[in-house]
């Protein structure tokens, strides 16, 4: 690790040990002149890997403290605290002692390690190997048991240092990369946790592959609860042998390899089109079976519904289509030609259950089609720019749905407080395309409220810092402010 810079001031160094404790980043910039040197101290949060270009990670990096420092040149001189700015993505604000400063660095190392933390990985996800260690790219040691790595990367998360894993399951610490060894060929190596897999066979049957965490409980029912319906046994290392006295017979359970997984994985189901994107189509459904109550409004209604019906999967198209023949055929028909009272008081309770039923349709396409779930939210350029034209495949002029296409897809945040204290804050999110007809959603607003955090900041500096790492997409992320309402 690089040697840590110092000042020569006292109080600069002191701060420097506390931020380089915190395992924060500091960098000191020194200028001489003919009358005193002067030094720029900054203090940063080093960005964890799995943060790293999203939304998160920009945070993150604008979170920062700049000090300047200037010292004489003369016998005895005292180092002196000039200027002292504690930075964000959206604001910046002065400190005026160094109690102050103290208290901004800590608050920098407490958020530095909550965000090591949320990054690192567990220790089960060690890889179950021997690791060799390199250091600076070069190999120090090999054979280090994966029980002592788990412990390295235990007190490191509790410590709120910075650990990542690689994709080839590596533990990367500061200059330090514990790499798994390969394994000999009789001990095979399993696959990292979030794939762990075993290979099971019943009676010399085909072998199908299911989850280590089901293996081992079947492993370990025979061993103990179930051991009665056994008749023979052996078990080690994860593998297993079992003989059941029931028409189970004979069960082989041992870890999968990568051919395993390879040759026996299921083959997947295809996937649907990002172009149906049949959610967000519902949603603009179901917000047209709100006060559906004119034929024009039924008229939209049918519209929307024949546009779910080409989103959604073959299984529900008969009930989307039934759905909209009762709207067009029956509803509609009947409210247009009602001629006197009674008449159209039977058409109204047709068009309430033509609705409700409307309502049924769209409910068994997307569940969550009657709210917008902050967890439904598209998070890349290719799903928003689905969303909203499906979203706004009716109603939308043509030009308007070719500019989804040019157009920008972002996240945007319109914040407002309320206009007695102003300490609640509203948060208007939507999804959608910034194109040069105006901003086109991707589906409805969600709307989070909250109370402002800091009170010498606006509504949508507030807003980024409390909701604003939430956020996991791929597109920008814009905060705009309202006047308040």
């Amino acid at each position: 690790m690089a040697e840590t810079q110092k000042t020569g001031i006292k109080n600069a160094d002191e701060l420097i040990a506390l931020a380089d404790a915190f395992g924060l980043t500091v960098t000191v910039e020194t200028t001489d002149r003919e009358t005193l040197t002067s030094y720029v101290v900054r203090f940063a949060i080093p960005v964890p890997v799995a943060y790293a270009g999203t939304e998160l990670g920009r945070t993150i990096a604008g979170d920062t403290i700049t000090l300047l420092w200037t010292k004489a040149k003369k016998k005895g001189a005292r180092g002196c605290l000039v200027d002292a700015t504690v930075w964000s993505v959206v604001s910046h604000r002065k400190v005026r002692t160094l109690r102050e400063v103290d208290a901004a660095v800590r608050t920098l190392g407490h958020s530095s390690a909550k965000y090591a933390r949320d990054a690192a990985p567990l220790p089960e996800d060690v890889v179950d190997a021997p690791h060799a260690l390199y250091i600076n790219g070069e190999l120090r040691r090999e054979g280090i048991p994966a029980e002592r790595v788990r412990t390295y990367v235990k007190n490191r998360r509790f410590a709120g240092r910075l650990t990542h894993q690689d994709a080839d399951g590596a533990i990367i610490c500061d200059t330090r990369r514990y790499a798994p060894m390969p394994s000999a060929p009789a001990e095979e190596t399993p696959a990292p946790a979030e794939e762990r897999m075993h290979v099971r066979i019943a009676n010399g049957g085909t072998p199908e592959l299911l989850e280590s965490r089901d293996a081992l409980e079947e492993i370990n029912h025979a061993m103990m609860d179930g051991k009665r319906d056994v008749r023979e046994m052996s078990e080690g290392r994860g593998n297993a042998r079992i003989v059941y006295r029931d028409q189970r017979g004979t069960v082989t359970l041992r870890r999968a390899t990568a051919e395993d997984i390879a040759a026996y994985a299921p083959a997947p189901e295809p996937a649907a089109p990002v172009e149906a994107a049949p959610l967000f189509a519902a949603l603009a459904a179901y917000e047209a079976t709100v006060l559906c109550t004119s034929p024009r409004d039924l008229d939209d209604l049918a519209r929307h519904l024949h546009a779910v019906g080409k989103a959604a999967p073959t299984a529900h198209h008969r009930e989307v289509l039934e759905a909209e023949a009762d709207v067009v055929e029956g509803a509609w028909e009947s409210l247009r030609t009602a001629g006197n009272l009674r008449a159209r008081n039977a058409a109204n309770d047709k068009a309430r259950a033509a609705v409700e039923r409307a309502r049924a349709a769209i409910l068994a396409v997307a569940p969550h089609a009657h709210r917008m779930h902050g967890t439904d939210l598209p998070s890349t350029a290719e799903e928003i720019r689905a969303a909203a034209v499906a979203y706004n495949a009716v109603g939308s002029t043509p030009e308007e749905l070719s500019a989804v296409e040019t157009g920008t897809p972002q996240v945007r945040v319109r914040c407002s407080s309320d206009s007695g204290t102003g300490r609640k804050v509203t948060a208007t999110i939507t999804a959608g395309v910034d194109t040069p007809q105006g901003f086109l959603p991707a589906h409805p607003a969600i709307v989070e409220t909250f109370h402002r955090r800091d009170g010498r900041e606006d509504a949508a500096a507030n807003a980024r810092k409390v909701i604003g790492a939430l956020f996991r997409v791929a597109v920008p992320v814009e905060y705009v402010r309202k006047s308040r309402g």
